[in-house]
């Protein structure tokens, strides 16, 4: 397997094996423990910083244009402890509305800044 082609660029079966490789490792990523990119109030209560996580998770999945977004909610803490539910909206409101703009920047490649 040649790395670069005759006119210096990497070969076709190097960039598949690159993409391949940054998928894989995207898919890894996503199977371990979530942290939220923007991360809960320092001095929310447990319940709060629970909620917000997992709706952070949902926010961020959803606001990337997923087709099947996962969503992350227990739903017995949702409809029974006020803190989780304020955490999971605040989180899910937030993530959402981040990673949407994250990817208004990024289809935004010849917009004059």
């Amino acid at each position: 397997m040649r790395a670069r082609s005759a006119d210096g660029r990497p070969s076709a079966r190097r960039k598949r094996a690159l993409a391949l490789g940054v998928a894989l490792s995207a898919t890894l990523a996503a199977c371990g423990t979530y942290s939220p990119r923007w991360p809960p109030p320092p001095d929310a209560s447990p319940a709060y910083r629970a909620g917000y996580t997992d709706g952070c998770f949902t926010g961020t999945q959803k606001g990337t244009l997923d087709p099947y977004p996962r969503v992350r909610k227990d739903e017995a803490r949702f409809e029974n402890e006020p803190e989780y539910r304020e955490g999971w909206q605040a989180g899910e409101r937030l993530c959402y509305e981040r990673s949407r703009d994250r990817l208004r920047l990024l289809d935004c490649r010849g917009c004059a800044l």
